[in-house]
């Protein structure tokens, strides 16, 4: 169901709405079938929408994190710059 909701259509002052539902689309992706590239996408997107949230957000920040620490690489192109635009690399 979630790949069919278009954040696009939400209004604009809903900014912030619209990227947590990509942090929870991501979310849900990691727990139904654990695919990381896909929570990855989703983050992604929210940082298009809102980096703040990214940035910000306990739950955007912890989903990095376990991304992190079950990183391969080649699965997972742009995690670690994500990563390290919300500041969770030294």
């Amino acid at each position: 169901m979630g790949t069919r909701l278009d954040t696009s259509r939400l209004p604009t002052v809903l900014v912030g709405r619209r990227a947590q539902v990509h942090v929870d689309l991501a979310a849900a992706a990691m727990m139904s079938t654990g695919d990381r590239s896909f929570s990855l996408l989703h983050l992604l997107e929210a940082e298009r929408i809102a980096a703040e949230v990214v940035r910000a957000n306990v739950q955007a920040r912890t989903l990095l994190l376990d991304l992190l620490a079950r990183e391969r690489r080649g699965a997972t192109p742009g995690l670690r710059a994500l990563a390290g635009r919300a500041g969770l690399l030294a």
